[in-house]
């Protein structure tokens, strides 16, 4: 997935309906399949780098991207991406893995994102990595 695909994701939602644009923004894991069980990770900011990776930033790990973008609300997402073409092409991940290491650094496993979804419930749009 690329942005310019979260782009039109989001487009759609909106859309759809207009509250989706109040929502949080958030990333999500299908931790059981069979129940179709979902794990949450609410997102306060986004990065890219030099590798043309763009990565989504969950709010106990912002400190670590001094560099990085913060969101509150899906449309502030929405509008703050129409203003960085340049990101367009970028491949779209996950930093959903974070470890915090003893001399207080961090390591983060970045996964591929391939869905966007939303929950009314837990009031966030939320995009999907792991396994499909």
């Amino acid at each position: 997935m690329k942005v310019h695909h979260i782009i039109t994701d989001l487009e759609k939602a909106f859309e759809m309906q207009s509250c989706f644009k109040d929502y949080s923004v958030s990333v999500a894991e299908l931790t059981n399949i069979e129940k179709g069980t979902i794990s949450i990770i609410n997102i306060q900011a986004f990065c890219w780098d030099e590798e043309k990776r763009f990565y989504l930033i969950p709010e106990e790990v912002v400190d670590f991207y001094p560099n990085s973008v913060c969101i509150d609300t899906a449309c502030s997402f929405y509008e703050k991406l129409l203003k960085l073409p340049k990101l367009f092409e970028f491949e779209f991940y996950a930093k959903a893995s974070n470890k915090f290491t003893s001399e207080g650094g961090l390591i983060s496993v970045n996964s591929p994102v391939w869905g966007t979804r939303f929950h009314e419930g837990e009031k966030t749009i939320y995009f999907q990595y792991g396994e499909d």
